[in-house]
Formats: structure tokens, C-alpha cells, sequence
């Protein structure tokens, strides 16, 4: 239902914790689409969770500078 992942739901649930040992333990992809083409960045800033969309931020900049 919704079409979200589990990335995008725990964005929306502002499960930062299990957001972070998601991406840097089993290696969830922090630019996956769920079905209306939102990334989980987007739906962190449209509910205005400013510590989520800091933390996908800062693991985006260090994939680019590699």
C-alpha cells in the first residue's frame, strides 16, 4: 500500500536510528523511488525532518566525493 519502501517508511515513521543501521549495516540505498517517483530525502524535507534529510545529505556527499 502507498508503494513505499522500508527506507521511505522509515522516514516516515522518523526512525532515524533504524534509518542509519539500514544504509550502514545492510546497505539500504538512500536514493531508491517509491512508486510517485519521491526520494527518501524528499519525504524527510516535505515532513520536515531536518535531522534525516542531514544525515541522507551527508551519506550522499560522501558517496559523490569518492
Amino acid at each position: 500500500p502507498g508503494g513505499l519502501t522500508l527506507v521511505h517508511t522509515m522516514v516516515e515513521d522518523r526512525n532515524l536510528a533504524g534509518l542509519r543501521d539500514a544504509h550502514e549495516s545492510h546497505g539500504a540505498n538512500l536514493t531508491v523511488l517509491d512508486n510517485s517517483g519521491q526520494l527518501p530525502i524528499d519525504l524527510a524535507r516535505a515532513l520536515g525532518y531536518v535531522e534525516i534529510v542531514a544525515y541522507i545529505e551527508e551519506r550522499l556527499a560522501g558517496v559523490e566525493s569518492r
